[in-house]
């Protein structure tokens, strides 16, 4: 693990029963207790294998909207992978990917 883990749980007086009852997740999110360890940051860092979906979905919580899906794929083509991102001054999130042949 890296990075700050921070764990999120109902208040003692909350009815769980209830939790459907929110008009979105953000007010569920916002109802519950927060605690976070200190410390700094960390960079995400995953080996997919063949056993992983298309599509996963990464959030985080100390930066605000930021977040959405990394596709999965079998097979990688390094020059199609720069045409796409030739057009992009840089990135303002680092995520290390290890692709296996």
């Amino acid at each position: 693990m890296t990075g700050r883990l921070c764990v999120s749980k109902h208040k003692s007086n909350h009815d769980r029963r209830l939790d459907d009852d929110f008009e979105s997740f953000k007010k569920f999110n916002r109802s519950l207790e927060w605690s976070c360890e200190t410390g700094d940051p960390g960079t995400l860092e995953f080996t997919p294998n063949s056993t992983w979906p298309d599509i996963v979905y990464y959030n985080s919580f100390t930066q605000a909207n930021m977040g959405w899906k990394i596709r999965v794929i079998d097979s990688f083509n390094q020059r199609i992978y720069e045409d796409l991102f030739s057009h992009c001054a840089s990135f303002k999130a680092q995520i290390k990917v290890t692709v296996i042949p």
